[in-house]
């Protein structure tokens, strides 16, 4: 292992592992030099991790790491939110200026299938996203219905797949009470979850079995659901009808979707905060996400283990330069990604917090190219 790319080691007790283990704290930024900017939003089950980095303050660009390296992709575009990865190398993610959605394959760009050709500027009245992936390559988001529709019309959730011989094949998952409905996740069934609606009105949606299924909620207008495991178990954040003048009041909540009827619970926050969001859970049923006040000033990445909320800041030596503000995402063997800051250092600095009895397979001393280009592992 390279070393010089710990920002700290620690010794934690790791309730999903059921014994005391190291904790690598992993600054992925300084993996990639000249690194202004950078975020990590999306990890494969063997550690393999994507997102975003601006360099010298630039464009956005698609940042892939193993624990060791890192790597700029070149994209078709040039300013690109990647938001989840595979362990063949698969990503998608999304071009924030048109709203393009896009994978990369075997190390090439394409856009996920719009009307027009990839990259046209009549995609600027269309609009695609890519969210999330499982492992076997499904992966969802949004996508416009139709190529006659102007761009203020309804987009739909979908469930895409890599056909035999190359192309995508895009299944449209369908409008909620005739309004815009978005992918954000799916596990290995090709369950999907989902939301309609926009700013505090929106409605947490399940799609399965061909059904489009509202998520319980807790009387409050605002409801997001990000992810669910194979259990069935969903994650996100629901409000209540008596938040008060606050519009943001909600909470980090779990959904049991394979109860029936439907179960939601909510997961908790800090203790002073008024927000909180549930963005991934593993298979092991350990969520993680953040919590934040209300003037969103001491926004800490956090973890929901065991029915207990975790501050993934109380796990750092006392004297780190480190503040953990969103755990993204954590995998089956413990994982967590993020962001964050560190005192003296301007911008975002990406995340991995990896335990290192973790098997780590051929990615630990390998080229981030090996994969990217499509080599044989």
């Amino acid at each position: 292992m390279n070393r010089h790319a710990l920002a700290c080691v620690f010794f934690i007790a790791l309730p999903w592992l059921g014994e005391a283990s190291s904790y690598d704290l992993i600054d992925l930024s300084t993996l990639i030099p000249q690194a202004s900017d950078a975020a990590a939003f999306g990890i494969s089950p063997s550690g393999l991790v994507v997102g975003s980095v601006r360099i010298d303050g630039g464009e956005q660009k698609v940042a892939v790491w193993t624990s060791t390296n890192g790597e700029i992709l070149d994209s078709i575009f040039g300013s690109e939110y990647a938001q989840a990865i595979t362990d063949d190398g698969v990503i998608v993610g999304t071009y924030l200026g048109t709203a393009n959605g896009w994978y990369v394959r075997d190390g090439v760009f394409d856009c996920i299938p719009l009307p027009d050709p990839c990259g046209s500027f009549n995609n600027l009245w269309r609009a695609s996203s890519g969210r999330d992936l499982n492992r076997s390559n499904e992966f969802t988001g949004a996508i416009s219905p139709a190529a006659s529709q102007p761009a203020n019309d309804p987009v739909e959730a979908y469930l895409g797949r890599f056909a035999d011989d190359g192309s995508v094949v895009i299944e449209r998952l369908g409008e909620y009470l005739g309004a815009s409905t978005r992918g954000f996740g799916l596990n290995d069934l090709g369950e999907v979850v989902g939301v309609s609606g926009s700013g505090l009105d929106t409605t947490a949606l399940l799609f399965r079995d061909g059904e489009v299924i509202a998520l319980p909620d807790l009387d409050g207008g605002y409801n997001l659901v990000h992810d669910l495991n194979n259990d069935g178990f969903a994650v996100g954040l629901a409000s209540r009808s008596d938040t008060g003048p606050w519009p943001y009041d909600a909470e980090a909540t779990r959904w049991d979707t394979r109860a029936d009827p439907i179960t939601v619970e909510l997961l908790g926050r800090l203790p002073g905060h008024r927000l909180s969001l549930a963005t991934d859970i593993s298979s092991t049923g350990v969520a993680v996400g953040y919590s934040v006040d209300a003037e969103f000033d001491d926004q800490r990445a956090v973890a929901w283990i065991d029915g207990q909320i975790v501050d993934l800041n109380g796990w750092l030596p006392p004297d780190t330069d480190w503040h953990l503000e969103i755990a993204t995402a954590v995998n089956d063997s413990g994982a967590i990604i993020g962001y964050g800051r560190r005192d003296g250092i301007p911008g975002r600095r990406a995340f991995m917090l990896r335990p290192e009895m973790m098997f780590w397979s051929g990615f630990e001393a390998g080229d981030a190219s090996d994969w990217s280009h499509g080599s044989d592992r």
